[in-house]
């Protein structure tokens, strides 16, 4: 059950992330375009993965399953994180790219890598819970 509230909130998040960039972008023009935009459309090539990750931790049965749905989960997280800081940037502060869009995406990317961090360690400690209360085989 709780990896269905971690699938729908990994879902969300995506979509947040697909929405946006689509409306904090600077306006581009015929003469030049901004980085944001670029950056705009890589967070929407990111964002289809994260989707699909909610998907399949809402899908998920096996504990092996959700830890790797999981660690993609942290890798979108970060990826989501490293667009618009380190690999394509954003524009200058009192542009809305850089005062809304990319702390919007630092903050998203942010609880991503939180939230899978947490379905990754609740994945292993419901584990280490069923193995303490199993029958040993003493004999």
């Amino acid at each position: 059950m709780k990896t269905k509230f971690l699938g729908i909130g990994t879902i969300l998040l995506g979509l947040f992330v697909i929405l946006v960039p689509l409306f904090t972008k600077c306006k581009a023009t015929s003469m030049m375009t901004m980085r944001c935009n670029y950056t705009a459309q890589a967070e929407i090539a990111v964002s289809i993965p994260v989707v699909m990750v909610g998907v399949g931790l809402i899908l998920s049965k096996s504990k092996e399953s959700l830890r790797f749905l999981t660690l993609a989960g942290i890798a979108s997280g970060i990826s989501v994180i490293l667009l618009p800081t380190v690999l394509i940037g954003a524009c200058k502060p009192p542009m809305h790219c850089a005062t809304i869009m990319k702390p919007a995406l630092i903050l998203f990317g942010s609880l991503l890598i939180g939230g899978n961090l947490v379905g990754l360690l609740f994945s292993f400690k419901a584990e280490r819970v069923k193995n303490e209360h199993s029958p040993s085989d003493n004999t």
